[in-house]
């Protein structure tokens, strides 16, 4: 989690930021389940509780952005304004899956199947990297 604070445009104040890693990003722990976008929510929603805030402006990046609509969705209450940057809606993706469109995104289907990116990239790191960053034409 990365603290830090912005101003208000307006009035100058002093406003809280919270950053957090999304399950299993970053230094978080990484359990078996729970990678949802309702269970994500949830990690986020029980962690504005422990820190006191009942209401937020909420704002998500990339795959944050869906945790962050979902938040939004299943907390209105808690969400006082909400911003998604950078995201193509689950359901846009879906809708217009194919073969062709599977070929391009063949690492974002190959990394939900369970398990099986970890056995095989394991001890390998420096190749996917490598490979991801070098040899892929995206």
């Amino acid at each position: 989690m990365v603290p830090g604070a912005a101003s208000d445009s307006g009035t100058g104040a002093q406003l809280p930021v919270i950053a957090p890693d999304l399950r299993g990003y970053g230094e978080t722990e990484k359990p078996a389940s729970g990678y949802d976008k309702h269970t994500m929510a949830r990690d986020i929603y029980e962690l504005m509780r422990e820190l006191g805030y009942r209401r937020a402006p909420l704002v998500g990046h990339d795959r944050g952005a869906r945790v962050a609509t979902r938040f939004a969705k299943d907390y209105p209450e808690a969400t006082e304004r909400l911003v998604v940057m950078d995201n193509i809606p689950t359901r846009v993706i879906f809708e217009r899956m194919n073969a062709e469109v599977a070929r391009g995104h063949w690492f974002f289907i190959f990394n939900n199947v369970p398990d099986l990116p970890e056995a095989l990239i394991t001890g390998r790191e420096e190749i996917w990297l490598r490979f991801i960053f070098f040899e892929l034409d995206l």
